[in-house]
């Protein structure tokens, strides 16, 4: 009896470790929201974000000394997910992995009827710029600060991104 109690609690304290070290490095299952991308929200500092994710963050930086950028992703797991910070503070999460969907179920690969048919009328459309048969779909939070762009080929969703609305409506991230 004794020796079965030690070996719950040592299998207890690894399943908690690995959860501490796995469960929050893991964007699957994470749903995006305005607010952000499972434990990564929009406003948060590079640092916290790598510490909410518990894995390094590989980083691209550009822009120039006014208004610096950067590029950060995951060091392992999904490369498909890149959070932009401008100054150091997420502002804008790019989504190119089809298995992440919104809270309300849109994800790439989605037709445009189907994302209309989840948001409605809260969805603007605008023409892609850099593909022309492609649209913007654009749906803004209730606040009017965050916002969903789908980007679109014209009939399925390519990619997705959430963030602040003046960062997701410039195709570079950066102003």
């Amino acid at each position: 009896m004794r020796r079965a109690g030690i070996v719950a609690i040592f299998g207890l304290a690894a399943m908690w470790i690995l959860a501490g070290v796995g469960g929050a490095a893991s964007l699957d299952g994470a749903r995006a929201s305005f607010d952000g991308l499972g434990a990564v929200k929009i406003g948060m500092k590079v640092a916290d974000v790598e510490r909410a994710l518990s894995i390094p963050l590989a980083v691209d930086s550009f822009g120039n000394k006014d208004m610096p950028c950067e590029r950060v992703w995951p060091s392992s797991g999904s490369a498909q997910v890149h959070f932009l910070a401008v100054k150091g503070t997420i502002q804008r999460i790019d989504i190119e992995d089809q298995s992440i969907a919104t809270e309300q179920g849109a994800k790439i690969g989605d037709s445009e009827a189907r994302i209309r048919s989840l948001y409605h009328e809260q969805i603007l459309e605008r023409p892609d710029p850099d593909f022309p048969e492609g649209h913007y779909l654009i749906v803004t939070s209730p606040d009017g600060k965050r916002a969903f762009l789908f980007a679109t080929d014209g009939d399925v969703v390519l990619t997705y991104r959430v963030g602040l609305r003046s960062s997701i409506e410039n195709i570079a991230g950066c102003e």
